[in-house]
Formats: C-alpha cells, sequence, structure tokens
C-alpha cells in the first residue's frame, strides 16, 4: 500500500511523468509472483487515492477531471498528435540531443559515469549465475530507459540560468535524468567489486575517497548552485521582494519570467505572457484596472525594444525604472492608448 501510495503521490505531484511511472506496476505483473489478486488489494486503492484527489483537484480548477493548466499538446489533438507527445514532446534534434547526453550523463558526473560504464561492461560479458543475469538485466533495461529519456528530453531547449550555462547542477535537466542517476549506482557498486578483485582493496578504497570527495565538492562548494551558495541566494531574494513590496501597491500585479517563486503570494504575477502563440493570453485589456508591473533582468536597450514590439501592441509602457539589485529592475507599465480588441 506504501509503494501505491508513494507512485500515485508522484503522479499526482507531476501528472506529465506519470507516462514511465506508470509503466513501474505494469513491469511488476511480469513476475508471476506479484500477478496475484491478493499482491494488488492494498496497492490499488492506494494508488488511487492520490490520482483521484487530483482529478477533483483539476475538476474544480479547470472545469473538467482531465483538464489541466499546463499541457504539452491542446486537449483536443489526434491520437497522433498525443503518441507525439508522449514520445517525442519536444521533437528531436540531434545536434542538441549530443549535447546533454554529454553534459548530463559525462560532463558533470564523469567519475561516476566512468564507473557506471565499467560496471556494466564487466556485468554484460560475465556469467556468474542467477544474480549476475538479473544484474545484467538491469543493465539492458537502464541502457534502455537512458536511450528513452534521451530522446524524450534531449531536444528540449530551455534555459534555467540567466547565463545561458550549458550545465548546472540545478538545471532542470539534472532532474530529468535522476533515475538514471540512481540506477546507475548498482553498477557502480558493481565496478567497485571488480576493482577490489582485480585491483585489490587499497586500489577499491581510494576509489571511492576519490568520488566521495568529488560529490561533496560539486554539492557543497563546486558552483553558484552548490549548498554554500543557497543562504547568500535566499538573502538576496529577499532583499529584492522587500524592495518589489515598497514599490507596488498591495493589488499590483507583477509579469515576471523569473522571479514568480519570489514575489508570490506577496502580490499576484503573471509568468506566459510573450509566448507569439499565445498574443492576446492574458487578455490585457482586463487588466487595465489594476497596477501592472514589470519585474525583468534585460537592459534598458532591450526594454525600449520591447515597448515598441511587445507592451505597445497591448496598449501599455514600461517606465519609471526601479533597480532590485542582482541585475533585477522593475518597470511600472503605464496604459497607453487602451485597446479593447488586439
Amino acid at each position: 500500500s506504501l509503494f501505491g501510495l508513494c507512485l500515485g503521490l508522484a503522479i499526482a505531484v507531476r501528472p506529465q511523468e506519470g507516462v514511465w511511472i506508470s509503466m513501474i506496476p505494469l513491469a511488476l505483473l511480469l513476475r508471476a509472483s506479484l500477478r496475484r489478486p491478493l499482491a494488488w488489494v492494498f496497492f490499488v486503492p492506494a494508488f488511487a487515492l492520490p490520482i483521484g484527489s487530483l482529478l477533483v483537484a483539476q475538476a474544480t480548477l479547470y472545469g473538467a477531471p482531465l483538464q489541466t493548466g499546463y499541457h504539452l499538446t491542446p486537449p483536443a489533438a489526434s491520437p497522433l498528435h498525443l503518441i507525439q507527445a508522449l514520445l517525442f514532446p519536444f521533437g528531436f534534434n540531434a545536434t542538441r540531443t549530443s549535447s546533454v547526453a554529454y553534459w548530463y550523463l559525462f560532463k558533470i558526473v564523469w567519475p561516476f559515469s566512468v564507473l557506471a560504464l565499467i560496471g556494466i561492461v564487466t556485468l554484460l560479458f560475465k556469467k556468474n549465475g542467477i544474480v549476475g543475469e538479473r544484474l545484467r538485466k538491469a543493465a539492458s533495461i537502464t541502457l534502455l530507459l537512458a536511450v528513452w529519456l534521451l530522446f524524450y528530453y534531449g531536444s528540449f531547449e530551455f534555459y534555467d540560468r540567466f547565463d545561458h550555462n550549458p550545465a548546472s547542477i540545478g538545471s532542470s535537466f539534472s532532474r530529468y535524468f535522476l533515475p538514471l542517476y540512481v540506477l546507475s549506482s548498482i553498477f557502480i557498486a558493481s565496478a567497485l567489486l571488480a576493482i577490489r578483485k582485480y585491483a585489490g582493496r587499497f586500489v577499491a578504497a581510494l576509489a571511492v575517497c576519490a568520488i566521495t570527495i568529488f560529490s561533496l565538492q560539486l554539492v557543497f562548494w563546486g558552483s553558484d548552485e552548490s549548498f554554500a551558495r543557497i543562504s547568500l541566494v535566499s538573502r538576496e531574494n529577499e532583499e529584492m521582494k522587500t524592495k518589489v513590496l515598497l514599490a507596488t501597491p498591495p493589488e499590483a500585479i507583477i509579469f515576471t519570467d523569473r522571479s514568480d517563486k519570489i514575489l508570490y503570494p506577496d502580490r499576484e504575477v503573471v509568468t506566459v505572457f510573450r509566448d507569439p502563440r499565445l498574443f492576446n493570453q492574458p487578455r490585457f485589456e482586463e487588466l487595465y484596472s489594476y497596477p501592472l508591473y514589470y519585474d525583468t533582468i534585460a537592459s534598458s536597450e532591450v526594454v525600449e525594444i520591447e515597448n515598441k514590439k511587445f507592451w505597445g501592441p497591448h496598449g501599455l509602457q514600461a517606465v519609471e525604472p526601479v533597480d532590485l539589485g542582482y541585475r533585477h529592475t522593475l518597470y511600472k507599465l503605464e496604459i497607453r492608448n487602451p485597446k479593447s480588441e488586439f
């Protein structure tokens, strides 16, 4: 029942990951001992409880159980488009996929990648009974999962960082490939056992110490996203929020690309407002009665261009910049030549 509850909660928290999470109980059905009805008596209700809660919440918020506020394909899409959305939601770009594979499956975790590869190779070519056979199956599943995740996410082009750093531990890609990182621990252990067998305990102990030091350095001090920086970044965010709250009235609505989690719920925020496919969303004219502001890290020259090409056509103008620090600037959006339709 705990297993079913955890799987259900995982899907309820992030429904778009339900495609591959649902494969876990289906894979378990391959075992004869788990195909008995008694094994599922507690699993099914525990699994259905959070899923049912999600459907009720979506019906309350969006008017229908299967309607969501975030989807990769329109609700009325054809079956072919639905299949494409499930397998290749971001299309396929071989160059970008290769880059993502290099950065997130090797570059930032290279000691573990080398050990995992050694472990997989030794398991694939060594026959040592039932345990070895099961580990070889696990290695095959891991490799297939790696290929699928690369096809699924590899062409997804986004930048979580202001500086467009190609890779970092704070990027969403690190989360997307987390199943691979967890599964690779099996083969890293196999590699360490092989090192101990063929090179001795001392060399194996050195390898363990080396990857431990690498992990600690990466997580705690290795970058501006490591734990040592978290408290500082939190203070910076609080300082910026304080300046925004002082500069805006309580009923203000703030357009922002990156500061929504800092400002909400102290201020209402709008985050999706520049998608060329949704030019009239949100309906800007319905917001004219509220004090409107714009938070950005763009330079004043870029904001001038945005005034002409984006804000202007919506009857708005970004004026009166306020320096919030840490590259952020807050602009007031004045109503200029308001329009009822676009």
